[in-house]
């Protein structure tokens, strides 16, 4: 049996109905669909300042919490929450150093739930930059014109997770 020839892999297809209507006549090219995309982000970046605001203070406000003592179950789930929408809505919105702070902090906070020492000093060094890449200075720029800040908040992960980042 150890000398039994191995059968050929056979590869086959699937055929979709996404398939099926992304070739099917009428509709819009991708490149129509890429214009009006952004256009509508676009119309959306007047009101992104004030929810990245928002978000920014209502991670504040969680981060505040664990620092007068309250239990990880107080304030952890909402920071999480906050943290990733601060990750997913920078990205879409061209933030990229929110989004990589707050993918950094996120991981972070994984690591305090999974039962890591809880050093909110980190914690708060992660917040202070979110809040820094939020001003405007920053929000078009993106990691690799900042490489020192990018280098010292992936050492202080790799730190707090011990896992290169």
């Amino acid at each position: 049996m150890a000398n039994a020839p191995i059968p050929k892999a056979r590869v086959f297809h699937v055929e979709t109905q996404l398939h099926m209507q992304a070739r099917a006549s009428g509709g819009v090219s991708r490149a129509q669909a890429v214009k009006a995309a952004s256009m509508e982000v676009d119309k959306l970046k007047p009101a992104f300042d004030e929810w990245l605001g928002q978000e920014i203070a209502l991670l504040v406000e969680a981060v505040e919490r664990a620092k007068q003592g309250a239990p990880c179950g107080d304030w952890l789930d909402v920071a999480m929450i906050h943290c990733r929408q601060l990750h997913d809505v920078g990205g879409t919105m061209g933030c990229e150093l929110v989004t990589l702070v707050a993918d950094l902090l996120y991981k972070t906070f994984e690591g305090v739930a999974g039962g890591a020492e809880c050093r909110l000093d980190t914690i708060v060094c992660y917040v202070d930059a979110l809040q820094l890449v939020s001003k405007d200075d920053y929000r078009a720029i993106g990691p690799d014109q900042t490489p020192d800040l990018v280098a010292g908040l992936r050492k202080m992960a790799e730190h707090v997770n011990g896992v290169a980042m």
